[in-house]
Formats: structure tokens, sequence, C-alpha cells
């Protein structure tokens, strides 16, 4: 079990991870469009008319590289970046943490490097489990906790919630430097 943090140490590293993105909207969609495809790779990620809600996109979601059928982005703080993707793409934000709202039932939820973010990780995974049919994510293990990251986890933790995870090596040029877990979680 990961322990949950007060809401004070989490906006604490919501206003630290802020200011590590520095990117304007053209540096930062060049910069995520190879990322985002490297999940696509691993998490099978297709074109689809799925309901997708993408949790912590900060400024540049995934959902900008691939068509869907509706999409919400659950993201606590949102730039000026992201309501601009937003509004082209259609798709509402939710500007709240997870543990504080009731996550829309939907076809899909994308975690892609959000846990280390998260207040209550445990409560997090398990609002998702009940929102979604399915969920994608791949998150890094063995980080250490930093003033942005509130939180580590290990592989054991993702295989606990998770037990088709996978683990990601952390050597892919261009891509995570951490080893992390991933794969597709399905209801049925």
């Amino acid at each position: 079990m990961v322990k949950s943090i007060t809401l004070e140490r989490w906006e604490e590293a919501q206003i630290a991870e802020r200011i590590c993105h520095k990117f304007d909207r053209k540096q930062g969609e060049n910069h995520y469009k190879n990322t985002y495809y490297n999940y696509f790779k691993y998490l099978d990620i297709k074109d689809s008319n799925a309901f997708i809600i993408e949790i912590g996109c900060a400024d540049f979601p995934a959902l900008q590289w691939v068509k869907f059928g509706k999409g919400i982005f659950i993201e606590p703080m949102p730039s000026e970046i992201l309501k601009d993707i937003a509004k082209e793409l259609r798709c509402d934000i939710i500007a709240q943490p997870v543990e504080n709202i009731e996550i829309p039932e939907c076809d899909e939820i994308w975690l892609l490097n959000v846990m280390q973010h998260v207040i209550n990780p445990d409560l997090f995974i398990s609002k998702c489990k009940q929102a979604a049919k399915l969920i994608r994510f791949f998150e890094p293990i063995d980080w250490p906790i930093e003033i942005y990251h509130p939180h580590t986890f290990t592989f054991e933790w993702y295989k606990n919630h998770f037990p088709d995870a996978k683990l990601y090596d952390g050597k892919h040029p261009n891509f995570h430097e951490a080893k992390c877990a991933y794969g597709i979680w399905s209801q049925v």
C-alpha cells in the first residue's frame, strides 16, 4: 500500500510540477508526439470510437494524436495550452483531483505518467476501475520521492492492482528513462 498524502502536500507537488512544464505549444507538441506514439505501441492504442478519459495529461494530451469518439481530460491544473487543445478536440476538462469527483462512466481511462502525482493512489485506482471498462497505464516505478513526485511505486504494487502488468526496462531512446509498469486492465 502507498500512503495517501495531505491536500497541502498534493498542492505543493502540483505547483512544483507545473514549474517543470516550460514548453510553448509548438515545442511541446514536437516533444510529446514521439512519446505518445511509444505509449500507443506498448498499450495497443489505435483510432476508435471509444469514450476515453485521459487523467493527468498536463499541457499535451495523448488524445491529440488518435481518433476517438468522446474525450474528457481530468487535469486539476489545466493550462491555457490544454484549454485550447480541449476546445479544438471538443473535449471537456474536469479541473479537480480524481479523489474528489465521481468519474463519468466511460470505455477507457488512460493513465500515462500520472500516479506519482495523485493524493491517494489506492482510492484513485479504485475509482478508475469503477468508471472504466478498460484502463491503459504506463507508469514509472522505483523512482525517488521528490517535491513534485510525492509517491514512489514498485512493480509489485502495480501487479497487485493490475495482475497482468508488464515491466518496461527504461532503455528505449527518447522515451522513459525510468523502469515502468504498463499494461491494459479490463473489467471483462
